[in-house]
């Protein structure tokens, strides 16, 4: 309705429009109008719910049974409740999927462990947040370790100290560390390290990234090992000369990509020939030819560090691949080696050995084109010895 403070001028009711003047200054003046929200009233029995705003000189009533009001009110709640379980299924619906998707991961996790617990001797489950490892298919010898020393620091270093040979002891408890594993794993599907008991057999260490949370934070790693002693010694056999113990042509062709890398620059290549093996042959036959072999082999051996490699090439010829060697290491280590050839030199064999020495600085040269350079000066240097001898 539009009104002023005596008379009604319009509405959109009839009935209200003839009210009638006592009963509109009943309403105008009786009513407890609010400001803010419904006012509630009585008019003729009935009970309202109304509004009244001030537009300038004119009064605007908003009037409503209270049917309607609450008819308007119980489909509102009917449609919030009915909006209420849409909602309450819709979570279900992603809560469902997130389960079934969550078993399903769970599902793939177990098939993965239970693979690897058949394949292999040990299977371990590193956890990461904790620093604990499970143990899921322990072998028999590591079992009874994980009984007496559960902790997981502890235990290592039992292992460690028990089990693993001494050579590889420290190399294998930094590969086992819990604290460094999820940064070494990085980028990498597993990281793989062989090892050696203090039994002479060979075991394959193997790390296998597991669980990661939301943030891509890794979580759960499986560690496994196995008894590779088979193919350790099958290795050696295709890898190994039988006459010098050294390792062979196969083994450089094999390795040679992993030895010379940036990881291990500068990446020093050293030529060995022995000189006059063909006259030993002759002179003396084949059993000190191959005495001489071996000697060189033992001089080599004897006097290289732990991170070079003496290889036999073939016949009289020896490679030694020296990681993190500069050349002036290399020159140094080849007069190493000749004074160690003369020790081991006799009245009978007098041990005469080439160099030639080509360093790897980066990857600008190829092994291939420092093999044949060390070769070129092996070479040079052998036909100065001649030249000297005569």
């Amino acid at each position: 309705m539009i009104a002023d403070e005596t008379q009604i001028y319009s509405s959109n009711d009839e009935t209200w429009k003839n009210i009638g003047k006592d009963k509109y200054a009943w309403l105008n003046s009786e009513v407890d109008w609010k400001d803010h929200g419904f006012s509630v009233f009585s008019y003729e029995n009935k009970k309202m719910y109304g509004l009244r705003r001030v537009y300038g000189d004119y009064l605007v009533y908003v009037l409503y049974p209270e049917k309607e009001v609450f008819a308007d009110r119980r489909n509102l709640i009917a449609g919030g409740f009915m909006i209420y379980l849409v909602c309450c299924m819709v979570i279900l619906l992603i809560r469902w999927y997130s389960d079934k998707n969550n078993l399903h991961k769970l599902e793939k996790q177990l098939r993965i462990i239970d693979s690897i617990s058949t394949t292999y001797d040990s299977t371990f489950l590193v956890h990461m947040d904790k620093k604990e490892m499970e143990p899921l298919k322990p072998s028999e010898r590591l079992s009874v370790i994980f009984k007496e020393h559960p902790q997981t620091e502890d235990f290592l270093f039992t292992v460690c100290a028990n089990e693993v040979d001494p050579v590889y002891r420290l190399v294998t408890k930094k590969f086992l560390e819990p604290d460094t594993m999820g940064e070494r794993l990085n980028g990498h599907p597993y990281l793989e390290m062989e090892v050696k008991d203090i039994n002479d057999a060979w075991y394959s260490v193997i790390e296998i990234p597991q669980r990661y949370d939301a943030n891509g934070k890794l979580q759960e790693v499986i560690v496994t090992t196995k008894d590779v002693t088979t193919i350790k010694h099958a290795e050696e056999l295709s890898f190994k000369d039988k006459l010098t113990g050294l390792y062979n042509r196969n083994y450089m062709e094999s390795k040679y990509k992993e030895i010379v890398s940036g990881k291990n620059y500068p990446v020093s290549v050293i030529m060995a020939d022995c000189n006059y093996l063909k006259r030993t042959n002759d002179t003396l036959g084949h059993e000190y030819g191959d005495l001489l072999l071996q000697r060189v082999a033992i001089s080599i051996k004897e006097t290289v560090p732990q991170n070079c490699t003496p290889i036999r090439v073939g016949g009289d010829e020896f490679v030694i691949l020296c990681a993190k060697y500069s050349g002036e290491q290399a020159q140094e280590l080849i007069e190493k080696i000749r004074q160690k050839l003369v020790q081991n030199s006799d009245d009978i064999l007098q041990i005469s050995v080439s160099f030639g020495v080509q360093t790897i600085e980066d990857d600008g040269l190829s092994f291939e084109q420092a093999y044949q350079l060390a070769d070129q000066k092996m070479y040079k240097d052998k036909v100065a010895s001649k030249a000297n001898r005569t």
